[in-house]
């Protein structure tokens, strides 16, 4: 999980340079897909003791929507 902060900004970094929408399906794949880097990080998390998976999990998941770079819309029922 070490390099999970690197991976997002590297994708976020991959997304604001994309030209096309047919680039930002790529980097889509490439980072959030069955085989993508960040998926494969969260795979991970079954591999940590049971003190550290509850941070981690709570970590990659604010990660992997983006971090500081995506904002939950509000709930509105």
């Amino acid at each position: 999980m070490e390099n999970l902060d690197q991976l997002v900004q590297d994708g976020l970094a991959a997304v604001e340079s994309a030209d096309s929408l047919q680039a930002l399906d790529q980097i889509r794949v490439e980072y959030l897909g069955k085989k993508g880097v960040i998926t494969q990080q969260a795979k991970t998390l079954g591999k940590l003791s049971a003190e550290e998976r509850p941070a981690a999990g709570r970590r990659s998941t604010t990660q992997g929507a983006g971090g500081a770079g995506y904002q939950r819309p509000p709930y509105r029922p």
